[in-house]
């Protein structure tokens, strides 16, 4: 899927970085399993929490936002 999604320009390199060079959905087919961590285990080349992984844009991990880890419950 990572090869993919840089052949497609959603991904792209930028200082040995992965970056979106545009916005993409992403969906999670396992169970106990969220979009999060797959787009994470996706730029990272392994398995990540994306709760822990992803941050808002005050730099605060989204498993930290009290109103989304509510949401998720």
């Amino acid at each position: 899927m990572r090869v993919e999604l840089k052949d497609n320009g959603i991904l792209r390199e930028d200082n040995q970085q992965l970056v979106f060079a545009t916005n993409h959905s992403f969906y999670s087919k396992r169970v106990n399993s969220t979009a999060l961590s797959a787009t994470a285990a996706i730029i990272l080349h392994g398995s990540r929490n994306g709760w822990e992984y992803w941050m808002n844009e005050g730099g605060v991990q989204l498993g930290l936002v009290e109103w989304l880890r509510k949401k998720n419950e």
